[in-house]
């Protein structure tokens, strides 16, 4: 085991042996006995910080919360919203990946995961990532707005100049 990341078990309270353990599908924060309520105010501030547009520090709580629990399709996705939104569009890219990977039916982090894709000059893939967000969108009323753009989108009527990111 190389000597960062003993290092890094070491400081966050994980014996050595979690490496292991986060193979087997335990996060860093159950090794920690981090309670979930605990998270949900973590990722509650990160929030606040993007929907006040304070990109820079909601990223830097998104990302805690992503080494935390690596498992969490909403905290991988906030990231991605976040990376993006500072401009960062490959470490944007490689967060919504893996929150699509995670949850393949949350049409926010695909329609962002397609935004992504467009600024990366690889329209194709956007589009056909574009119709399943629509598809997973159009019958649920939570998600209409997401459904409204990536149909406007797919149908050329508005260019995608901004990420709305979670809400």
């Amino acid at each position: 085991m190389s000597g960062i990341l003993k290092r890094l078990l070491k400081a966050s309270g994980i014996p050595q042996q979690g490496v292991g353990l986060l193979w087997q599908g335990n996060s860093i924060a159950s090794l920690k006995g981090m309670d979930q309520k605990l998270l949900d105010g973590i990722y509650s501030l990160g929030h606040q910080n993007y929907q006040s547009e304070k990109f820079e520090e909601a990223c830097r709580i998104m990302r805690y919360l992503c080494v935390h629990d690596h498992r969490n399709a909403e905290y991988l996705a906030a990231l991605g919203a976040c990376e993006y939104r500072l401009g960062h569009y490959d470490a944007a890219l490689a967060a919504l990946e893996q929150a699509v990977s995670l949850n393949p039916a949350d049409p926010r982090s695909l329609l962002n995961l397609a935004l992504c894709l467009i600024r990366s000059e690889r329209k194709r893939e956007a589009r056909a990532i574009m119709r399943i967000a629509e598809e997973c969108a159009r019958d649920q009323a939570d998600f209409r707005y997401e459904w409204k753009l990536a149909s406007r989108i797919l149908e050329g009527r508005r260019q995608p100049q901004d990420n709305r990111g979670e809400d």
